[in-house]
């Protein structure tokens, strides 16, 4: 009996040693810095802080005065602080750094400056993924919590105490694009723009109820198998989201139990529906310009409509032989709001009917405030929109 009750002893040890190698807990990492470029393809810039604050070059520091007004210019391959327009402080032909306790504001001209935490690096000559004609970017670097409470405050907008649970979901989407973006470029992590990263617009448009949503998530982030996701969001879906180009990013109908018989969570939103009216020859010479083509044509449009996502895939049109447009082509040739449109060609018009607002692909933003509303957790709205996604808290 006591052999057996030794051998059970032994066993169950083992049992819990083995399950602890095999199963290891997760593992947590700090708190991460993110380099944000705030200004780009500028070679002027204007810079103060209420507070007293340095400036770095060559390791070298100047401890200047609260208020004091820098103008950084870009002239013969060099970097020139002035503190007015003919007293030079420093020079640099790499990059110059300032540091404030808090606050630090910079613009393109005197008049209009936003104030940015921390620290401001200018550097000359980065390289962007699109063309720049002028040669000094501005970038700010701080704690990513901290540069989420922007973040939130300018995608998701001002919303209000019910609808606190969209704002904790958009909280955990942009730690997570913000995430997987860390590191992958040489001199920033992301843009300070909607236009190609996530809307950051600096310290003053931080509100309390986005600054309590990024708290309430600290360091959570989406997984799919063990890898954080390209959380993409948009405005609005119109009632369905679109496939992205990973298989978590999958179109949904956005409703209850994704039920194309329920009202979409989104019906409540500005752009839900939306019209635009062209000329019929103003649209079709836009269209022949766009094909590259010189002379014109008389001809019939015809859309390629994807049956489960209801977006426009192509445009087709017969000329001199097919043409095909892709549906983010016509979008953008006409300021269209998003590619879940339809045709109505009348005697003379173009009519344009349309739903939604931006890409379409993740979370719908106007759905996550109306399931908000609807007393939906955050973590049950980031499922409904993100297929089979995990919530991991990383630090």
């Amino acid at each position: 009996m006591r052999f057996k009750l030794k051998y059970y002893i032994c066993f169950l040890i083992c049992f819990f040693v083995g399950c602890y190698y095999l199963v290891k807990p997760p593992k947590f990492i700090e708190a991460p810095k993110i380099a944000v470029a705030v200004l780009w393809d500028i070679d002027t810039i204007y810079l103060t802080s209420l507070k007293p604050y340095s400036v770095i070059s060559l390791g070298k520091a100047i401890n200047l005065d609260a208020n004091q007004k820098l103008i950084i210019i870009y002239a013969r391959d060099t970097i020139f602080v002035y503190k007015s327009s003919k007293q030079k402080l420093l020079a640099s032909g790499e990059k110059i750094i300032f540091e404030s306790p808090e606050k630090i504001s910079i613009g393109k001209d005197q008049r209009n400056l936003t104030a940015y935490h921390r620290r401001i690096i200018i550097s000359k000559d980065i390289a962007h993924r699109f063309p720049t004609k002028y040669h000094l970017t501005a970038i700010n670097i701080l704690p990513l919590e901290q540069y989420l409470y922007g973040v939130v405050s300018c995608e998701i907008g001002i919303a209000n105490e019910q609808e606190l649970e969209a704002v904790k979901a958009q909280a955990v989407c942009a730690r997570s694009y913000a995430m997987l973006l860390l590191g992958k470029k040489k001199d920033f992590d992301v843009y300070g723009s909607y236009l190609y990263d996530q809307e950051y617009q600096g310290a003053d448009r931080e509100y309390l109820l986005a600054i309590r949503g990024v708290q309430a998530t600290t360091g959570e982030v989406m997984t799919y198998n063990d890898e954080i996701i390209l959380a993409q969001y948009h405005a609005c879906c119109g009632g369905r989201t679109t496939d992205g180009r990973f298989s978590y990013l999958r179109a949904i109908v956005d409703a209850p139990y994704h039920s194309s018989r329920a009202k979409p969570y989104c019906h409540k939103a500005p752009y839900f529906q939306w019209v635009e009216k062209f000329s019929l020859q103003d649209f079709r010479d836009s269209i022949l310009k766009l094909a590259g083509i010189k002379y014109k044509f008389t001809f019939d449009i015809k859309l390629d409509i994807n049956k489960r996502t209801k977006r426009v895939e192509h445009l087709k049109f017969i000329a001199d032989k097919e043409y095909k447009l892709t549906g983010e082509t016509i979008r953008q040739a006409f300021n269209l709001k998003s590619t879940f449109f339809n045709l109505q060609i009348t005697k003379d018009s173009v009519i344009i009917n349309g739903h939604g607002w931006g890409h379409g692909i993740g979370l719908c933003q106007y759905g996550a405030l109306e399931m908000a509303r609807q007393k939906i957790s955050y973590k049950n709205i980031l499922k409904h929109y993100y297929h089979n996604i995990k919530i991991a808290k990383i630090y």
